[in-house]
């Protein structure tokens, strides 16, 4: 498969697991969407690692399976572009069906794939995770910007851990 055919195949892909994922007329059940009260719980315990570890400043958002933020928090002294950050990592996430940073590993890769997530304002930067329940459901997404990659993945982690946990009850 040559180079483009490959990339328009990744790009198809992403957008049409978007959009059936997002169908309510699939057979798939729907899943149980994340309220405010535990999007706010979720940014908490990102935050809570963050000072536990001595984390930069941090921004946090949640989404739900529209793309539509349902929580976000600036912790004080987080750069003002995180939130923006913040919240292209939690959308690449859910609309890649993958972590952000995974997205970034595949396409360090091929550079036509990061000509296409270009395109689709999508980033390969970690600290954006899927939220998943139990069943392993799409239930939204986690994005956290303001510290290393690393440490942006970690507390999305943490968050979207939570979220699994709060799912299985």
């Amino acid at each position: 498969m040559s180079l483009l055919n490959r990339g328009i195949w990744v790009a198809a892909a992403m957008i049409a697991g978007s959009a059936v994922s997002a169908n309510p007329t699939t057979s798939t059940p729907r899943a149980q969407p994340l309220p405010l009260a535990f999007a706010e719980q979720m940014i908490g315990e990102c935050f809570q690692l963050s000072v536990a570890e001595k984390f930069p400043p941090l921004s946090a958002v949640i989404i739900d399976l529209s793309g539509t933020m349902i929580a976000f928090r600036r912790q004080d002294g987080a750069s003002p572009v995180s939130s923006d950050a913040a919240l292209l990592k939690a959308r690449t996430a859910l609309r890649a069906r993958l972590a952000s940073a995974t997205l970034g590993r595949i396409a360090a890769k091929d550079p036509l794939i990061l000509d296409i997530m270009t395109q689709l304002q999508l980033t390969g930067v970690g600290g954006g995770v899927l939220v998943e329940s139990t069943a392993g459901d799409a239930i939204g997404a986690v994005g956290v910007s303001g510290g290393a990659p690393a440490e942006d993945e970690h507390c999305a982690n943490v968050a979207a851990a939570a979220a699994a946990k709060r799912t299985s009850k």
